[in-house]
């Protein structure tokens, strides 16, 4: 699941994401977002989402989402990694970041931190690094 705000980065985010054998559903909203999850949490691999949106910011987000399926893991996607600490992100269960800006220039094969296999493009959240999606 990607979940943003702009309608723009949720497209661009599909794209890459399809393109490396994903099955994407993606929100504008992250109540919308979180009303889908609720009812079938099971359905998602993983869920990518904004730091900066309206009505819930992505930190809360993934807290709500994790309430309700503890293992989903959450990938926040954030120009502003300064104002999240790696502890308090690690501490929420976030498993990593994208850095904005987001270049669709990804080659890797369909692996994530998340799959416990390896992606230059995704930030494990020990890693600091701009990530190019």
């Amino acid at each position: 699941m990607i979940v943003d705000d702009e309608e723009d980065i949720v497209i661009m985010e599909e794209k890459i994401l399809k393109r490396l054998g994903y099955q994407v559903v993606s929100h504008t909203s992250n109540v919308e977002a979180l009303e889908i999850f609720c009812k079938m949490p099971d359905k998602f691999d993983m869920v990518i989402t904004d730091m900066a949106m309206p009505s819930m910011p992505g930190d809360r987000l993934a807290v709500e989402l994790i309430k309700i399926r503890p293992d989903i893991p959450i990938l926040l996607c954030t120009g502003f990694s300064e104002t999240m600490s790696e502890e308090k992100v690690a501490s929420l269960g976030i498993k990593g970041f994208i850095m904005k800006p987001i270049t669709n220039k990804c080659t890797c094969p369909k692996s994530t931190p998340c799959t416990g296999r390896s992606c230059d493009c995704i930030a494990p959240v020990k890693w600091t690094h701009r990530c190019n999606f």
